[in-house]
């Protein structure tokens, strides 16, 4: 891309060059070999076929709004199509590039014997005036200003598009935010890691505490596993869970829960949040 956005500058500065010494076959040569690029990449193509596409969408819009007269959107139209991309390429294509192209390629003109390589319409002032004319007779025809301004802006969305291919916007990584620190210590209870004087205090012979143990080593165990555990019943197992995550929640100073029920049914520790550790 580099390379590519090199050889759009040269010949650009080739044609800045060409225009202050008013000279036909340079300038003439400069916008031919400067188009013969834009030609030959498929990358410029598909940038000038989506600003069509984009062009034809604004208008689209401007023709289906009912807040103006015709007129005004036939003037809005108007200005963005003078304004774009593609409008500035097919002007010059039109009146410039593709004319010189057929000239160049032909074989049906008195200069045949001797058009080697480059058309001598880049090489000879007469040459140039069979198909442009003079200089000032070009101005005219070309509208010299407006050329410099439609190669200007070719030549800077160009580039600027060419840049945004060769650059594509960073993806921002987002870390992923770190675990809470738990601790399950039979001597203590359950506590932060990163602050243990907020903990939840559960003797060890608690059989919330085997609970508690059991589904940190364990992930989706279904009620009947846990009753034998705790060797609870059913009822006071279950009711068990929610008062864990409130005086868990509680005391910590934590708003999630220490005890999950998932969907899929069954008990498991809020790993997803919490790093839990067994002491």
């Amino acid at each position: 891309m580099d390379l590519l956005i090199a050889e759009l500058n040269h010949k650009y500065a080739e044609f800045l060059e060409a225009i202050k010494k008013h000279s036909l076959p340079k300038t003439s040569r400069a916008v031919y070999e400067y188009f013969d690029i834009i030609q030959g990449q498929k990358t410029i193509q598909n940038i000038l076929e989506t600003d069509k596409q984009e062009i034809a969408t604004k208008k689209a819009i401007v023709n289906s709004g009912t807040s103006s007269t015709q007129s005004s959107r036939d003037e809005i139209i108007r200005r963005i199509d003078r304004n774009s991309l593609s409008y500035s390429h097919d002007l010059i294509y039109n009146r410039m590039y593709a004319p010189m192209k057929a000239y160049k390629e032909s074989t049906d003109h008195l200069d045949e014997k001797i058009l080697t390589g480059m058309s001598l319409l880049f090489q000879n002032e007469s040459i140039s005036e069979k198909l442009m004319g003079t200089w000032e007779q070009f101005k005219l025809y070309c509208a010299l200003d407006d050329l410099v301004i439609w190669m200007e802006r070719i030549h800077a969305t160009l580039v600027k598009k060419l840049l945004e291919i060769e650059k594509p916007e960073p993806v921002i990584a987002f870390d992923a935010p770190s675990k809470i620190g738990i601790v399950i210590d039979d001597d203590k209870g359950i506590y932060r890691s990163d602050d243990d004087t907020q903990f939840y205090a559960i003797s060890r012979t608690s059989m919330r505490l085997k609970l508690v143990k059991y589904l940190a080593t364990k992930d989706n165990c279904g009620i009947g596993e846990l009753e034998k555990i705790t060797e609870q019943t059913t009822h006071v197992t279950m009711k068990s869970v929610p008062e864990i995550n409130k005086l868990f929640r509680e005391k910590l100073n934590l708003t999630d829960d220490l005890i999950l029920r998932p969907n899929t049914g069954g008990y498991s520790l809020n790993k997803d949040v919490f790093d839990i550790t067994i002491k």
